[in-house]
This record gives structure tokens, sequence and C-alpha cells, in this order.
């Protein structure tokens, strides 16, 4: 995918939990969150055969140091932009430009096949591979609400 679909996506979704949370938009930071999620296509500038950011360990990293390091409204902001990179690699997986998830342990790479999708006729998908990423993605932003909003005595709130 390009980068202007991972920035919007990436915006859908932080907007979604942000303005649940505080119940009032936070475009400013979801604006800059969308842009860090994006920092990661720096491996499609390089022509290497394997996208060293593009990997489960960069998103490791992202919520480690949500958990460990961040306090605060930091806390809140490392953990969504986990979700939006999380979002990243899913979205880059479907568009078939094989992910390697696992770098620098392995180079195998992994995509989300169009056999995933479910067909409606013989050329008409119901679902296809793309649906089931946007799928994934949002069940992803819901849990991390739902985690954020169980964790409301640990993370500062707004009081508004």
């Amino acid at each position: 995918m390009d980068p202007l679909f991972h920035f919007f996506i990436s915006f859908s979704g932080g907007y979604v939990v942000l303005a649940e949370l505080y119940r009032k938009p936070k475009v400013k930071e979801t604006l800059i969150l969308s842009f860090l999620s994006v920092l990661i296509e720096i491996d499609h500038i390089f022509p290497v055969r394997v996208h060293v950011f593009h990997n489960i360990f960069i998103l490791l990293v992202l919520l480690a140091i949500s958990i460990f390091l961040l306090k605060d409204m930091m806390k809140v902001y490392g953990y969504l932009l986990s979700v939006m990179v999380f979002g990243h690699l899913l979205f880059d997986m479907v568009d078939e430009s094989e992910v390697s998830l696992f770098f620098p342990f392995s180079r195998t790479a992994y995509t989300i096949p169009r056999s995933w999708g479910i067909m409606l006729t013989p050329t008409s998908y119901l679902v296809n591979n793309f649906g089931i990423a946007i799928a994934l993605y949002f069940v992803a932003v819901f849990l991390a609400l739902l985690f954020l909003k169980r964790r409301k005595k640990e993370v500062y709130y707004d009081k508004e």
C-alpha cells in the first residue's frame, strides 16, 4: 500500500480511539501518530530485498517502550502507535508485497492471500483479503480502546 493510504487508515483508527477516550477530538495528536506510523516506509526508499522496519519486532519495541518507559499520556500514544504500526504491517501483507515478519531471524515473507476471500460469484468477492485486513485492523483498534478504557487509573486522562 502507498504511504497516503497508511496515513489515512492510521488516522481513522487513532481518531476513533482518542475521540472515544477523551470525548473530544485530538486531531493534532492523531496526525502526529499517523505520520509516525508511516515512517517505517523508509524501507521502501532503499533497494533491498528484505525490509528492516516492516517486521513484528518493531511492534514489540514500541510496546516495550510504551509499557516500561512512557508515562501518562505518552503511554496512551505509545499503545495507539503500536496499533497503527500493526495496521501498517497488516495492509502491506494484503498488498502482496510480502512482509518478512520475523526479520532478522527469518526472511520468510508473509502475505494475506487472495484465497482467504469469499467468492459471491466466480468473478465477484463477497469478502476479499483487503476486507479481511480492514476487519482485523478495526478489531485491533476496538481491543486497544477496551484495553485503554480499563487502564484509566494507570494512565492520565483529561478531566473533560
